[in-house]
């Protein structure tokens, strides 16, 4: 009897291991990875989302690392896994751009002219928009209604190699 309560609460102790799936996490996922260039040139710190055409309660993403490569994943609440669903996506490309800030503290600047405040915010804008168009990025492939990358993922998963400067490579 004692062998029994003890395969019992060794049972118990086995499923009570890792998180459970969240409601709404596919049932398959396949290893999908991105491969993102200009000019042949890998783009680090790319955050990439695909959107489902169709409402899910899902999150796919990834951000580019040195080499230009992402592996997407999969994401319900905290839960996290390698891979993608199979379907057809709008692909969201975004790369955070480090603006240098200057030397004013907060009060300082409320305390200049409204040209001068313009000036400056015009000059952060332009600084801003040089450093994206070195990356070949256009600000509304971040804009799902406007994106023109589309990529269906097979069950089989796939690999995506996308060059910023060949539109070709939009839809996959």
């Amino acid at each position: 009897m004692k062998h029994c309560y003890f395969l019992l609460i060794l049972c118990l102790a086995a499923g009570c291991g890792g998180p459970s799936v969240p409601p709404g996490f596919p049932a398959k996922l396949t290893p999908t990875t991105v491969l993102l260039l200009k000019d042949g040139q890998a783009i680090d710190g790319v955050a990439i989302s695909l959107i489902p055409e169709v409402p899910v309660p899902f999150i796919v993403g990834a951000v580019t690392d040195k080499n230009g490569t992402a592996t997407l994943e999969t994401t319900v609440n905290s839960y996290t896994k390698k891979g993608v669903p199979a379907g057809t996506y709008k692909v969201l490309l975004l790369k955070q751009i480090d603006v240098p800030q200057d030397d004013m503290l907060p009060w300082e600047i409320t305390e200049l002219s409204e040209s001068e405040r313009k000036a400056r915010e015009l000059k952060r804008q332009k600084i801003e928009k040089e450093a994206l168009e070195k990356t070949g990025l256009l600000p509304h492939w971040n804009d799902v209604n406007k994106t023109p990358f589309r990529w269906t993922v097979s069950d089989k998963g796939g690999d995506f190699k996308v060059e910023v400067n060949d539109p070709k490579t939009f839809v996959q």
